[in-house]
């Protein structure tokens, strides 16, 4: 079963996210990767949002969700994300 879910990125002005878009490598329909970060020091729910084509790391899961995503990564029920819309002062997931 499929579901669409959308989730704000943090962490965009330190990741420097806000090139993307302008880079051509941010687009509705860009393939994202969550990637599970159980050795962060500051979390151990922690989820990297990265852009599939380049690697470049756009952001974090909101620390009020990231428990909830890390579980569905753990357990095999997230496979794909996608942007779904892009925002200049946010990006959206």
């Amino acid at each position: 079963m499929q579901r669409t879910v959308v989730i704000g990125v943090r962490g965009t002005q330190y990741h420097h996210a806000s090139n993307q878009p302008n880079q051509g490598h941010l687009r509705v329909g860009t393939s994202l990767q969550l990637v599970r970060e159980r050795n962060n020091p500051h979390d151990q729910h922690t989820v990297l949002i990265k852009v599939r084509g380049t690697g470049a790391n756009l952001g974090h899961v909101g620390r009020e969700h990231a428990p909830k995503y890390s579980a569905l990564i753990d357990n095999g029920s997230i496979i794909s994300a996608e942007v779904k819309q892009v925002y200049r002062r946010a990006l959206i997931s």
